[in-house]
């Protein structure tokens, strides 16, 4: 789980943000969460995912893809809903959550 600490980052960003788990998985929902695309803001769901999966360190699932910005775009069944993740590598979960979430958004500009 994230620690209180970690979550209130989160909240700072996206008021709505609770931990959850989908089996060994530590997810992060970030309902409404504003991404900066082309310039333009865009309110989608999210999940930030803290634990290894699909081979990747940590991942953000979005609950819409943006083909334009990047390749490689997938569908994954978490938490009972389909989400849309990029081919994304390189951002450790030894980081805040915040962090990491602000590097997956950083993928997006």
């Amino acid at each position: 789980m994230c620690s209180p600490e970690h979550l209130e980052e989160l909240r700072a960003i996206c008021p709505g943000a609770q931990s959850m788990t989908d089996g060994p998985l530590r997810l992060i929902h970030l309902p409404g969460l504003t991404l900066l695309v082309d310039g333009v803001g865009h309110s989608v769901d999210a999940l930030l995912c803290l634990t290894q999966h699909q081979g990747y360190m940590t991942r953000l699932y979005l609950s819409r893809p943006f083909p334009n910005k990047r390749q490689n775009w997938t569908v994954t069944q978490l938490l009972g809903r389909q989400w849309h993740c990029w081919s994304w590598q390189g951002v450790p979960a030894s980081h805040r959550p915040a962090e990491i979430l602000a590097q997956h958004m950083a993928a997006l500009r």
